[in-house]
């Protein structure tokens, strides 16, 4: 028996989230330096803005992913922490909350 292994090096990287709750979206292309060589890693921040679709997920801040590159796609879920969708300086006028939380459906 004759076989032939061959390791690639990856590249071509790309990222998709599907519809979520709070429209989240790659705000920019995933960047990574290519190629990837085999055995090795890149740490990456992915800048996200919610100007995508919106679908109600279960639980509300679940967020599926897909990640592709040269050699396959690959899909996951995660849970977003509530706080990544809050602005440390954020604050809204007291009759503005009062009145937006009056209009939140029971």
């Amino acid at each position: 028996m004759d076989m032939t292994f061959t390791n690639k090096a990856m590249s071509g990287f790309a990222i998709q989230l599907n519809k979520n709750s709070l429209g989240l979206t790659p705000a920019a292309p995933l960047q990574v330096q290519a190629p990837l060589d085999p055995g090795a890693s890149v740490e990456v921040s992915i800048i996200l803005s919610t100007t995508g679709a919106v679908q109600r997920m279960d639980p509300l801040n679940n967020l599926q992913v897909a990640i592709k590159n040269n050699t396959d796609v690959f899909y996951f879920a995660c849970i977003v922490p509530m706080n990544v969708h809050f602005m440390e300086d954020g604050q809204l006028d007291k009759r503005v909350f009062l009145s937006t939380w009056k209009e939140i459906p029971a």
